[in-house]
C-alpha cells in the first residue's frame, strides 16, 4: 500500500513530465526560426524540428503503453524519462540540422514511452475513490501548463534558443528522482500475453508516421506533388490493414472494444481536441514571429496585419489559459462535492468536449480572420 505522501510525489512527479512534455510541443515552435539561424540550415527543413519529434510521439505512444504493461509501467517510465532527458541534451548541444533532427527523434520516442505510463502509473498507486481526482489534477495542470508553453518559448528564445530545450533537462531528472524516491516498484501485468503484436505495431507506425510525414510536406512542396500524396495515400491504406490486424491478432494493441464505452471514447476525443488547440497555439506563434521579422526587413505586411496577428495569438493564448484554469476549478469542486460517479465522468466528458470544442472553434475563426 502506497503511502500518502508518496501517492502525492508520485502525482507531482507524473504531471511534472507530461507537462515537460506538452509544454516542448508548444514553446518549440517559436524557437524554430532561431534554431535554423542559429544551425545555419534551410528555412525549408524548419518544419522537421517538429515533425521528426511527433512521428515517434505519435507512431509508439501505443505501443510504449503495452511494453509498460510487459515490463513495469514504473520501469518502462523511468527508461523513457532517461531517453528524454539525454536526447533533449543533445538537441541543445546540436552543431548542425542532422544532428537536431536525430535528437527530436529520439526524444519523441522518450516521450512515446512516458506519456501513456504516467497515466497509467497514478492510476495504479490512487485508490479507486480518489483515481478520478488524481487524474483530474495531472490531466488539468498538464493542458494547463501546455497552455504556457508559448510564452514560455518566447521569453527563453529571447534569451538563446537552446535554453528553450534545455530547460526540460533539469525538470526531467527531478521527475526521475521523485519516481526513484516515491513510486513504487509496479509489477508487470501478470495477465498479459508476450506476444507484442509486432504486424500490428509496424502497420500502426507506417500508417501514423507515412500520414503526418505527407500532410507535414504539403504545405512546403505542394499538396499535388507525388512526394506528398503518395505518403498520404499508402498512410491511408495501411489504416484498414492495421484494423484487419488488430481484428485477427489474438492480443492485440489496440482493443477496440474499449470504444463502446462513452466515457473511454469521450475521452479520446477531448485529448484529439486538446493537442489541436496546443498545435494549434505554436502555429499561431511562429506566424506573429514571421510577421515581425518581416517588418523588421521592410519586406512584408504592415504594422497592422502584425497587430492583428499578435492581439489574434494573445487573445486565443488567454482564452486557453483561462479555460485550463476554470476547467481544473470545475473539476476539483465537482468531484470532491459529488464524487466521481459514472454520471459525473459522463457530464464532466461532455463539459470537457464542449470546452476543447470552443477553444478549437477560436482557433479556426482567428485563422480565417488572418489570412481571408
Amino acid at each position: 500500500m502506497t503511502s500518502r505522501r508518496n501517492m502525492k510525489i508520485t502525482l507531482a512527479a507524473m504531471t511534472l513530465a507530461s507537462s515537460m512534455i506538452l509544454v516542448d510541443q508548444t514553446a518549440v515552435p517559436l524557437a524554430t526560426p532561431h534554431a535554423i539561424s542559429g544551425l545555419h540550415a534551410e528555412i525549408s527543413q524548419s518544419q522537421w524540428l517538429m515533425t521528426a519529434n511527433i512521428l515517434p510521439l505519435a507512431a509508439l505512444m501505443v505501443f510504449g503503453g503495452r511494453l509498460g504493461d510487459l515490463f513495469g509501467m514504473r520501469r518502462v517510465f523511468l527508461v523513457g524519462a532517461v531517453v528524454f532527458a539525454v536526447a533533449t541534451t543533445a538537441m541543445g548541444a546540436s552543431q548542425n540540422i542532422a544532428w537536431a533532427i536525430v535528437a527530436r527523434a529520439v526524444q519523441g520516442a522518450g516521450a512515446a514511452l512516458m506519456m501513456p505510463t504516467a497515466l497509467a502509473i497514478v492510476s495504479a498507486v490512487y485508490p479507486d475513490e480518489e483515481k478520478g481526482a488524481a487524474l483530474g489534477i495531472l490531466a488539468g495542470a498538464s493542458a494547463f501548463f501546455a497552455a504556457l508553453g508559448p510564452v514560455l518559448g518566447g521569453v527563453l528564445t529571447a534569451i538563446d534558443w537552446r535554453l528553450v530545450f534545455l530547460v526540460n533537462v533539469p525538470l526531467a531528472i527531478v521527475a526521475i528522482a521523485l519516481t526513484l524516491k516515491a513510486t513504487p516498484e509496479l509489477e508487470p501485468n501478470s495477465d498479459a500475453s508476450r506476444d507484442l503484436d509486432l504486424p500490428g505495431v509496424v502497420s500502426f507506425a507506417l500508417a501514423v508516421g507515412l500520414l503526418i510525414y505527407g500532410l507535414s510536406e504539403g504545405p512546403q512542396a505542394g499538396w499535388g506533388q507525388a512526394g506528398t500524396l503518395a505518403p498520404i495515400a499508402i498512410g491511408l491504406l495501411l489504416i484498414p490493414v492495421f484494423l484487419l490486424i488488430e481484428r485477427r491478432a489474438a492480443n492485440p494493441m489496440i482493443n477496440f472494444k474499449l470504444f463502446r464505452h462513452q466515457n473511454f471514447l469521450a475521452s479520446n476525443l477531448s485529448q484529439l481536441l486538446a493537442g489541436m488547440i496546443e498545435l494549434g497555439l505554436g502555429f499561431l506563434g511562429m506566424e506573429v514571429h514571421e510577421f515581425a521579422d518581416l517588418i523588421r526587413e521592410g519586406a512584408g505586411p504592415d504594422r497592422s496585419a502584425f497587430l492583428s496577428a499578435f492581439f489574434t495569438l494573445v487573445g486565443t493564448h488567454g482564452l486557453h489559459v483561462t479555460s485550463g484554469i476554470v476547467w481544473m476549478v470545475v473539476l476539483m469542486i465537482h468531484v470532491l462535492r459529488r464524487g466521481l460517479t459514472p454520471a459525473n465522468q459522463t457530464r464532466l466528458m461532455c463539459l470537457s468536449l464542449f470546452w476543447h470544442f470552443l477553444d478549437v472553434l477560436w482557433i479556426f475563426l482567428m485563422l480565417m480572420f488572418l489570412y481571408y
